[in-house]
């Protein structure tokens, strides 16, 4: 499924990933770096900043994580919160997880978005990086 996010959203994150002295390691095993971004899936499905030290919302709304996150716009519960269930288990499963976008991805996902959005085609078995218009898949 092709999952939308708010440019402006994700350049923040970059940015906090970029200039991170410290990143997480994932699953006590997998190591991250400067630029990568983790594509979450749990409450809805939303990108974060790779690094330790979390980059907080500043005056989260009433239900918002206090960590500054990009919701996919099909799979936020903050605006849906009848449906994002459904679509969160179809592209992501029903299990909670994350999955680590490497920096060189997340500068693709730069490169073939448009001004105000960039996407991902999220399922169980991949993550894609793509165009907002379809026309070109990585």
């Amino acid at each position: 499924m092709k999952l939308h996010f708010d440019r402006l959203e994700v350049e923040k994150l970059i940015a906090h990933s970029q200039q991170a002295e410290e990143h997480i390691v994932l699953y006590n095993e997998i190591e991250t770096g400067p630029g990568d971004l983790l594509l979450v899936g749990d409450r809805g499905i939303y990108l974060m900043s790779a690094a330790a030290d979390a980059l907080e919302r500043e005056n989260p709304q009433e239900g918002e994580p206090k960590i500054f996150v990009a919701y996919a716009r099909e799979v936020n519960p903050n605006t849906d919160p009848d449906d994002w269930y459904e679509v969160k288990e179809e592209c992501f499963g029903a299990d909670d997880g994350c999955d680590v976008l490497d920096a060189e991805s997340v500068e693709l996902m730069l490169e073939l978005g448009d001004e105000t959005t960039v996407c991902l085609d999220v399922s169980e078995e991949e993550i894609l990086v793509v165009a907002p218009d379809g026309k070109e898949t990585v």
